[in-house]
């Protein structure tokens, strides 16, 4: 899931299924959630790269 880390940015790659933020319908299993688990510190997307 991390790809890179250092003291400015983290680099994730989002798997096939998982949101990538929480909705409305309270689901906690999503890709920041578990970016912000794994790192300690809030995350937010800068930029998303999208296939096809």
């Amino acid at each position: 899931m991390i790809l890179h880390r250092d003291a400015r940015c983290v680099v994730v790659e989002k798997p096939s299924g998982i949101s990538t933020h929480r909705g409305w319908d309270g689901d906690d299993d999503a890709l920041l959630q578990r970016a912000r688990d794994a790192v300690g510190c809030h995350v937010y997307p800068v930029h998303r790269l999208d296939r096809g």
